[in-house]
């Protein structure tokens, strides 16, 4: 007998891509926001990015990402550094998320980058609407 199973990978993808629908799994935001850092620090960004509303807004020090294209861009082209995100502390509260932790690794030049951060996620809808990062030495610091 012959059975013909479906794995066309676009479909599994998109089920893991999909964080918005995966609040209930991961039973509450600060657990989602945690994971983020491991996806990002592996290079999913298709699930990373699917964390985002259409039109949220990504502060990153002093500079500005408006909308899940501009998100987007910064993610695949303009982020450059590699490496480790270690989480100190994070709390929930509303619809907020707040992290405080060290980002360890290098830059596209392969010098060695090592940087407090602090993040605040806001959550609309399952979604992310904004995050605001704060970083110990400045933007510049972490894109090269």
């Amino acid at each position: 007998m012959l059975v013909n199973i479906d794995l066309d990978p676009k479909k599994y993808a998109l089920r893991q891509a999909r964080p918005s629908l995966q609040v209930a799994r991961f039973h509450s935001m600060k657990n989602l926001v945690s994971e983020y850092y491991s996806r990002v620090d592996r290079g999913d960004l298709d699930w990373v990015l699917a964390m985002f509303a259409n039109d949220a807004v990504y502060t990153r020090a002093d500079s500005c990402y408006e909308g899940k294209n501009e998100i987007s861009e910064f993610y695949r082209a303009d982020r450059k550094i590699n490496g480790r995100h270690t989480i100190n502390t994070i709390m929930e509260s509303g619809n907020t998320v707040a992290v405080q932790g060290v980002f360890k690794g290098q830059g596209a030049d392969g010098s060695p980058k090592n940087v407090r951060f602090s993040d605040f996620w806001q959550f609309d809808r399952n979604l992310v609407s904004s995050r605001n990062t704060y970083l110990a030495l400045g933007s510049s610091y972490v894109k090269d």
